[in-house]
């Protein structure tokens, strides 16, 4: 069966999946939009914001989830042992979390209109997400990876972002001894696994330019675990301590984000920029929430202002992906 290499499974010599399949990464599409859907619903709570940015963001997500699942799904029924392999693969085995990830997203900002199926639907699945996270995690502490130079920051997504969505779905549906456990189970991933994909990036050598975009990983694991920590505690007074601890970590993981702009800048722009969306909207997120828990003057422009900045770079993207798609179909149509 032919197969392709993809860029980031080139610079590390591992085969991509079988050519003409979905890339799970196309995924980012929709969890990017959701990200953003979260931003402005946050916004619309504490700032007054109109509604309909949120339930655009969130319609052009599922609309985008519903297609590229049916997809995956026809294309795993057509060959079996697809979604295995796709599990298993060095590179791109951790994106196959995007599928329930989403989901989780999606059901709960739904969820406000029907509770009830929301709740079952969140829950299960979160338990999907689990299960997911579970298998991943098993191949790789057997030795599945073959190697430690195999880690990139999208190994955060399934295991460290993954269980803090999860726990802010299970918030949402009001299940909030579930929520505490999903954030403990992201909270020891964070710890053990990022010492690993630290480890890595220190010691392993120069990352290929292909690579770079998974290092957001490290800040949509901030992101994510800290507006999982203060949804699961609202109220309007000081933050508590693991909430400042938190967002410390937040803060030093977007210095580091800016400091690497510049190697950012290197990287052609293409589809793989939808990478960039879901940690600069899931950022927005909890900045804006958090500006809204403190003390800061005219605390209301400046979540403004992030709000501004998180959507004016995720349509600056989506733009910039259609016109992409245009110039190929022109392309393409040239050729015939």
């Amino acid at each position: 069966m032919t197969s392709t290499l993809s860029p980031a499974g080139e610079a590390l010599g591992v085969a991509a999946p079988v050519r003409q399949t979905l890339p799970l990464d196309v995924f980012g599409i929709a969890l990017g939009l959701a990200g953003l859907g979260g931003a402005w619903a946050a916004a619309a709570q504490l700032l007054g914001a109109p509604r309909w940015p949120a339930e655009l963001a969130f319609a052009a997500s599922a609309g985008f989830w519903v297609v590229f699942t049916a997809v995956y799904l026809a294309q795993s029924l057509r060959r079996p042992g697809k979604i295995r392999s796709d599990i298993e693969h060095p590179v791109s085995g951790p994106f196959i979390a995007f599928i329930p990830l989403v989901a989780v997203l999606l059901a709960q900002h739904y969820a406000e209109y029907a509770p009830d199926a929301g709740r079952w639907v969140v829950l299960a699945f979160v338990a999907l997400l689990a299960v997911i996270a579970a298998r991943l995690a098993a191949h790789w502490i057997t030795g599945g990876l073959g190697g430690a130079e195999a880690l990139h920051g999208g190994y955060f997504l399934p295991v460290v972002a993954g269980p803090f969505i999860g726990s802010i779905g299970l918030t949402a549906v009001g299940l909030h001894e579930l929520a505490l456990y999903a954030f403990g189970a992201g909270l020891f991933f964070w710890l053990t696994l990022g010492t690993g994909v630290m480890y890595r990036h220190i010691g392993g050598g120069q990352m290929p330019d292909s690579m770079t975009p998974t290092l957001t990983a490290f800040l949509a694991a901030a992101a994510t675990g800290s507006i999982a920590w203060l949804v699961a505690h609202p109220g309007s007074g000081p933050l508590n301590t693991p909430q400042s601890l938190l967002t410390g970590v937040l803060f030093i993981m977007l210095f580091v984000q800016v400091a690497l702009i510049g190697r950012y800048r290197r990287i052609p722009f293409g589809m793989q920029y939808w990478v960039f969306t879901f940690p600069v909207a899931s950022t927005s997120n909890y900045l804006v929430r958090w500006l809204g828990r403190t003390d800061v003057d005219a605390w209301q422009v400046w979540a403004w202002a992030v709000l501004g900045v998180a959507t004016a770079f995720i349509c600056a993207i989506a733009v910039g992906s259609i016109g992409l798609l245009l110039r190929g179909a022109v392309t393409r149509a040239r050729r015939r």
